[in-house]
């Protein structure tokens, strides 16, 4: 049983104006531990029985997770009717935040290695374990004050069935409207080829996109043109026919390529173990932490400004 009176709250950080809605992310103080921690609250007044299971398999499954790239919950509890979870204070909260600094191409190329290399080592992890995350984007990258990468939104991930070996979901995602322009087009196709964790790989080269160019494509178009767009199969060339009026950025062949070796049809992509030998990380030479304590000086901690929507 948690004593809920160990906590004391300190500030609001989740970005959201509207004090109606039923999740709020706020930093405390654990007066038994002495340490900053962040908690997110969910109120659990209007919750369906299928919202619940989605929050109990959530729960269950990040406890049972252990690594240093994905996001821990100190304690879940239910206090009145809210379920508290407790977690690590991610200071400079989503990776989204750390590459709106004004950078150099070639210093947010470097930050990209490491940040999505990180990335991958969650995935490696997770998928070992036969789950996929089904949620990649950047609002789901943290970054810590020490420059550790975490991945975090593990509420739409699914494990698959323990007596499948090549295993394929069919299932579509609970509350997925707000994950389309990431989605792989086999999880938006929801037919009967069904998908595996290979569509994390597609949404990290999507995510990839997001953080160096600062946008998404697709992300002005309805659903269905999405879905069109993404079944044609696109490519790094077609990606920059998207945002080509944005920005004249540009980075390495090994970037463009990486991209291309996550857009392949799912039959074809690499997964996360054959992604991590890819050239375009070959250039790292020093740890993650040491290269993001680099940049993080030139970056704000959240409690100097509001946050995004989605963080944590």
């Amino acid at each position: 049983m948690t004593d809920a009176k160990r906590y004391k709250f300190l500030e609001r950080i989740d970005g959201k104006d509207n004090s109606n809605n039923s999740t709020t992310v706020w930093t405390a103080e654990d007066s038994k531990s002495g340490n900053m921690i962040a908690i997110k609250r969910i109120n659990l007044e209007n919750k369906c029985i299928k919202d619940l299971e989605i929050l109990r398999n959530e729960i269950a499954a990040v406890r049972s997770f252990k690594h240093p790239n994905i996001i821990c919950y100190y304690d879940a509890a239910t206090v009145g009717n809210e379920t508290w979870l407790s977690m690590p204070y991610y200071s400079y909260g989503s990776s989204v935040n750390l590459f709106a600094m004004d950078i150099l191409p070639n210093q947010k190329e470097l930050l990209l290695m490491h940040v999505l290399r990180s990335v991958l080592n969650a995935l490696i992890y997770l998928h070992e374990l036969g789950y996929a995350h089904r949620d990649i984007k950047g609002k789901n990258i943290l970054i810590s004050a020490n420059g550790n990468v975490c991945l975090s939104g593990m509420d739409k991930a699914t494990k698959k069935s323990t007596f499948k070996q090549d295993w394929v979901a069919h299932e579509f995602i609970e509350r997925a409207a707000d994950s389309v322009v990431w989605a792989a087009p086999e999880l938006l196709a929801q037919d009967i080829h069904g998908y595996n964790c290979k569509v994390d790989i597609y949404s990290l080269g999507m995510t990839a996109v997001e953080l160096a160019y600062g946008r998404i494509p697709f992300d002005d178009m309805p659903v269905t043109q999405i879905l069109l767009e993404k079944l044609n199969g696109i490519s790094h060339a077609r990606i920059h026919s998207f945002i080509q009026n944005t920005t004249d950025v540009v980075f390495s062949n090994s970037f463009y390529q990486l991209l291309d070796s996550c857009f392949k049809s799912d039959s074809d992509r690499w997964s996360a173990v054959q992604l991590a030998t890819h050239p375009f990380f070959k250039r790292i030479k020093i740890t993650n932490e040491d290269i993001l304590q680099e940049f993080l000086h030139l970056a704000k901690p959240i409690s100097e400004f509001k946050v995004s929507e989605g963080d944590y």
